[in-house]
């Protein structure tokens, strides 16, 4: 994304040092420093200054890699074009033989009431670092809310 690269300039303008995996741009689920083992940079003993990829929020572990008191910064998109892309990035019009129009306008009865994977049920929370089994649960959206509200110094909404 265009602020991902915006820190990535940043960083290497400032000699700064990143949080990376061994291959690919994605961390994975849940943040952990384990996620790092084995990469010649955590062998290494390097400090990192900026975590930019994707990656689900963990605040103690990333403020373990970070140091306490990061300043967390996140950018959220428009929930319905969440969707729209992950039923095309994850094959949903095949899973369940329609498409997203049909899917959107169809009961959610048989086929339709069961999830492809757990990707998607609320992909914001989630990769919030909410746990799945706690999605129904009302108490803990409001808690994982307010932890969000006082955790993030920037919450950006793109358009």
């Amino acid at each position: 994304s265009s602020l991902q690269n915006i820190f990535l300039r940043f960083g290497e303008k400032h000699n700064l040092t990143f949080v990376l995996p061994n291959g690919g741009n994605v961390l994975g689920d849940k943040f952990s420093r384990s996620m790092l083992a084995n990469t010649p940079w955590e062998m290494a003993g390097m400090n990192y200054s900026i975590l930019c990829l994707h990656c689900r929020f963990n605040k103690l572990e990333m403020e373990a890699v970070l140091g306490k008191g990061t300043t967390f910064v996140t950018m959220l998109r428009d929930p319905v074009d969440v969707f729209e892309s992950q039923y095309g990035f994850f094959g949903l019009g095949g899973f369940y033989g329609m498409s997203i129009e049909d899917f959107a306008a169809a009961p959610k009865t048989g086929k339709l009431a069961t999830r492809a994977s757990d990707e998607g049920r609320n992909q914001m929370l989630h990769d919030f670092g909410m746990e799945d089994e706690h999605m129904d649960n009302e108490t803990m959206v409001k808690m994982k809310i307010e932890e969000i509200e006082d955790r993030f110094g920037l919450i950006m909404i793109t358009e």
